[in-house]
């Protein structure tokens, strides 16, 4: 009889990934996204939210476009959310991501949230603007403000706060990244490049207690 009894896996409800470095490399990289998006799939995780550097915008609409065009899309039903100041970017790129978060608004099999143009800083004050103008117009009372009504005017509103977080890159920081819902979350700082991050380690962190 063993003393030791076998670690029952724990599967996370909503994973991030803060991809750090130069965007130009995330094109090189798309069939890394491919990777663990169906990872998260097979595993279970019905939200992956990934940060995506922010410089040389022509490219991000790109990015965002050749993910949204990936076979496995439709096969899955995963909707693309696009989370940030995206619409201030260039008018090409705009057109591209909206383009995408059209063609898959009506499918719900797996979540997968981009944060493109993204400042968490920058959420949390749009939810407080939000919430003030309600205020000012009387439909809703200072007092009544709490953790939950913040929640439900940040951009990731519908979603449960990440379990974990994992940060590629030698940059040891969370980035702004989901400031919000990043209070509990599990951080893994891997110190690898985003594109290094195989399959097997990206399973063994989110399957970690």
């Amino acid at each position: 009889m063993s003393f030791f009894k076998k670690r029952k896996m724990t599967i996370p409800k909503h994973v991030g990934i803060v991809v750090q470095g130069s965007v130009l490399d995330i094109t090189k990289s798309i069939e890394q996204f491919e990777e663990w998006i169906t990872s998260a799939i097979n595993l279970h995780i019905p939200v992956l939210t990934v940060a995506i550097p922010q410089e040389h915008d022509d490219v991000l609409g790109t990015v965002v476009h050749s993910i949204g065009n990936w076979h496995a899309i439709a096969e899955h039903q995963i909707k693309i959310s696009v989370l940030g100041k995206w619409y201030s970017l260039s008018d090409n790129t705009v057109q591209q991501i909206k383009a995408v978060v059209e063609k898959t608004k009506d499918y719900d099999g797996f979540f997968l949230n981009l944060c493109v143009n993204y400042d968490g800083q920058a959420e949390i004050v749009s939810a407080c603007k939000l919430l003030a103008k309600q205020v000012q117009s009387g439909k809703l009372d200072p007092d009544a403000i709490d953790e939950s009504l913040v929640k439900e005017n940040v951009f990731t509103s519908s979603f449960v706060p990440p379990e974990v977080i994992i940060i590629t890159g030698e940059k040891h920081c969370l980035n702004n990244f989901l400031l919000w819902d990043a209070g509990k979350s599990r951080i893994v700082f891997t110190s690898k490049p985003a594109e290094k991050l195989s399959v097997k380690e990206f399973e063994k962190i989110v399957t970690s207690s």
